[in-house]
């Protein structure tokens, strides 16, 4: 509270200054007052606190020298100078009101409950202070008193919505579910015009568990107000609460669609889904319809997208999570996953798509352009791979797991350009840093048995895959293609037949091996007959075609 400097110098404090004295605190008094005006703290201070020197006994000095430091936060010391105050001069008003709020802010309540209280005696009319009471009643969770206090309100003032609603809350946090009511009550009778209240009721019988009158309620208010939003989310909430499915259903779409509602409500009232409360349709069409009305929100999509990933439908998902990275890509991990949904579905172009619009966004993220070389070595561009794949793994930092892979997709790629020394290099690398790196080590074996060299380091690798998974169909076809390049063509059937047995989807390249086998056995027939299969597999190999027709490699 502001006080002139004038008002608060009152005729007492200016009796009791000597005479030689009186001009020098005037002026000093002034001055001190001139300089807190502006701001300057501690010129004001040091002034006042000079003002204190000529005369100790001035309470406006102390008063003033409190407001200062109670304005900077230093309520230890504003505390002191309060309290100064009010013993030089208890008649104040303002020096008391002070004096309590440095006590609240101390946390000494019982005190500042006091003051308040003679405050409110001795000026009932001072409205302000009647809330200052409430609030360190509620901050002591003093609930009753609280409530006394509100009630009082309404006898000494004119019965506000603003007090009724309060002791409305308190009642029902009190158990006191009757004067609750009648409260409510009062409030209609008082504001007719205003149907919230209205509204109110319904919840209070919804809390009491009278579903019965809060449904009547309900549809009196919709029926009043079809289009009030504030009744639909009620309704909704009260819907959600019975377990009505469509009831919820049937207001949560209006509210949805209507561009009234702020989208966090919206939010809130979709992103508590309850499965057994909504059928999938009905879940499907909120999200629909919540893009639609909301479409430059990211959530909107993610939620989508998260709703479809669930339902296994990870083409349609990667579309909205792209659309919501579009939006705002500032998310790292959302980033993420439209790369690995990209490469789980096989959509490499649009993870090079992806991936090269946010290379620039993400300079130093090595992630970003190991997905970017995942994607140009799938669409075999090797070149680009190798380059992506040796920039990025310099950006690798403490992580031996996306190092290790960058070496093993290096050394694919030196692979498929044929040098061979460094895609052996590439390969031990990455096996050195990941011992238990299964899909490396699978790959370079049946690289080594392909080449036809480092036959014991093939096997090595091909038999610590086998025993990491023994009913892989990858695993087993690599060693069976190590065992028969080794001419151990008895052991080679074993596992081929186990890769056949396990396989889901035919691969022309494992059928092939497996007929090669089956000659190498002596089954020439059964050989030619998964020939056949490949070359339905394979139309266009030569090698095939000459396998089937000489029956015989």
């Amino acid at each position: 509270m502001m006080i002139s400097s004038c008002n608060v110098l009152n005729s007492y404090e200016k009796t009791i200054i000597a005479d030689e004295n009186k001009f020098k605190f005037e002026y000093s008094f002034a001055e001190a007052g001139k300089q807190r005006m502006k701001g300057n703290d501690k010129e004001a201070i040091d002034t006042y606190m000079y003002c204190l020197e000529i005369n100790p006994k001035s309470a406006a000095s102390n008063y003033f020298i409190s407001t200062i430091y109670a304005n900077d936060g230093d309520f230890s010391t504003a505390l002191t100078f309060a309290d100064n105050a009010v013993k030089l001069n208890d008649k104040k008003i303002w020096y008391k009101i002070l004096f309590a709020d440095m006590l609240v802010e101390q946390n000494i309540y019982q005190e500042a409950e006091n003051i308040y209280k003679q405050i409110i005696q001795s000026n009932p009319e001072m409205k302000s202070i009647y809330y200052d009471l409430i609030n360190i009643y509620m901050e002591q969770k003093k609930t009753e008193q609280a409530l006394n206090v509100y009630k009082k309100l309404q006898t000494v003032f004119a019965y506000e919505e603003t007090n009724a609603l309060p002791v409305y809350n308190l009642l029902m946090t009190l158990n006191k579910k009757d004067e609750a009511l009648e409260e409510l009550r009062k409030l209609r009778r008082y504001f007719p015009e205003n149907i919230k209240f209205k509204a109110l009721i319904a919840e209070y019988y919804l809390a009491v568990n009278e579903m019965d009158k809060a449904k009547k309620m309900y549809k009196e208010m919709l029926a009043e107000e079809p289009n009030n939003i504030s009744f639909r989310l009620s309704y909704a909430s009260y819907s959600k609460f019975l377990g009505d499915g469509d009831m919820f259903y049937e207001n949560a779409i209006i509210i949805i669609n209507s561009y009234d509602v702020d989208f966090k409500t919206k939010i809130r009232l979709i992103i508590s889904r309850d499965k057994n409360l909504l059928s999938e349709e009905q879940y499907e069409n909120l999200l629909e319809n919540l893009m639609l009305t909301n479409p430059n929100e990211r959530i909107t999509y993610t939620l989508y997208a998260e709703y479809l990933l669930e339902k296994d439908k990870k083409n349609k998902a990667a579309k909205y999570i792209r659309k919501a990275v579009n939006i705002d890509n500032s998310n790292f991990n959302l980033v993420l996953v439209l790369f690995e949904i990209d490469y789980e579905i096989g959509d490499f172009k649009n993870l090079y798509n992806d991936t090269e619009k946010l290379k620039d966004i993400y300079p130093n993220q090595s992630k970003v352009f190991f997905y970017n070389a995942l994607a140009l070595y799938n669409l075999k561009d090797y070149k680009n791979a190798e380059k992506t794949l040796s920039y990025g793994k310099d950006l690798v930092i403490d992580d031996n797991n996306l190092m290790s892979k960058y070496l093993f997709y290096l050394a694919e790629v030196y692979n498929k350009q044929n040098k061979y020394e460094k895609a052996d290099l590439s390969f031990e690398k990455a096996l050195n840093l990941k011992k238990d790196y299964w899909e490396a080590a699978n790959s370079y074996a049946y690289y080594l048995s392909e080449k036809n060299i480092k036959p014991e380091r093939a096997e090595e690798l091909a038999l610590a895959c086998i025993k990491s998974d023994k009913d892989s169909p990858t695993y087993n076809n690599t060693y069976a293609l190590v065992l028969y390049k080794q001419e151990k063509y008895e052991d080679a059937l074993k596992y081929i037949e186990v890769a056949i047995e396990n396989i889901k989807t035919e691969n022309h390249k494992l059928i092939e091996l497996y007929g090669d086998i089956l000659f190498k056995n002596n089954k020439t027939e059964d050989a030619v007959i998964q020939w056949k299969k490949a070359y339905k597999l394979n139309k266009l190999s030569k090698k095939l075609e000459l396998k089937i027709k000489n029956k015989k490699l």
